[in-house]
């Protein structure tokens, strides 16, 4: 399970599995190549490489569906204004 902070929420999402963790410099990350269109293909935000690994940057609030989305909203906790 991978924990993400999304709107002021923890959310854990269920992986396969995790190869490892990575700390990345903003040097070592690209631009998203340029691609051919493919629907959905917007949630890859860039690249990185390290050592013979090339890395895809994921926008995980793109990866999400409306669905989840909304499911996440609704479960937040309620805000008090002061």
């Amino acid at each position: 399970i991978i924990i993400c902070d999304l709107y002021s929420a923890s959310v854990g999402i269920v992986v396969d599995s995790v190869n490892s963790v990575l700390t990345l410099k903003t040097s070592d990350i690209s631009p998203r190549p340029e691609i051919q269109y493919h629907e959905g293909s917007d949630y890859i935000t860039g690249v990185a490489k390290k050592g013979k690994s090339l890395i895809v940057l994921l926008d995980i609030v793109k990866v999400l569906n409306f669905e989840d989305r909304i499911i996440i909203e609704k479960n937040q906790p309620n805000k008090k204004t002061g």
